[in-house]
């Protein structure tokens, strides 16, 4: 397994903390995002169950039923244009501030080599010290943008997805009562 360094991290996140603001307004973002996620086939569920089907069994009539399924599709298309915008500020949002922090922990490690001694790069190629930096900054850019992004989005989806369940459940359970 992967061994986690505590004091690592503690410096990794001390790169992170002048842009918590941002991040907490990435987070704000995705939570509203998942909202949005969660949304989409509720509409869809209320268009079928609430108008196309009782249209179909003559509960209500079929104008009323093009109505309702209209106005839907308007809050669903809004609803895309939503999520369009507020994920491209989230992506641009978070995308800026990881290449902030990864332009700090490049330059942190460029001061680092330049009081390296030389005998250091005796033993050392200067292109597998290049190589090392660059890929190691890219995956720690990685972790800053893509890997909290889907963290808690993944979070607030499955909450959302628990208390949808929840609550179905409490209404097929009354309704069998």
């Amino acid at each position: 397994g992967i061994k986690y360094d505590k004091n690592l991290i503690i410096r990794l996140m001390s790169y992170a903390k002048p842009y918590w603001k941002y991040f907490l307004i990435a987070i704000v973002l995705i939570l509203i995002l998942s909202l949005s996620e969660l949304a989409r086939p509720y509409i869809i569920k209320i268009a079928i169950d609430d108008n196309i089907t009782k249209a179909y069994n003559g509960l209500i009539a079929s104008e009323k039923a093009k109505q309702g399924v209209y106005k839907l599709g308007i809050i669903f298309f809004i609803l895309v244009i939503t999520e369009f915008i507020f994920g491209y500020i989230q992506t641009y949002l978070l995308e800026s501030t990881g290449q902030k922090i990864i332009m700090n922990i490049r330059n942190d490690i460029f001061s680092h080599l330049q009081m390296l001694p030389i005998a250091f790069f005796d033993k050392n190629p200067v292109g597998r010290i290049v190589t090392t930096v660059m890929n190691d900054t890219d995956t720690l850019n990685e972790m800053y943008t893509e890997i909290l992004v889907g963290f808690f989005q993944n979070i607030f989806v499955m909450i959302g997805i628990i208390i949808v369940m929840f609550k179905l459940n409490v209404k097929l359970t009354l309704a069998s009562l």
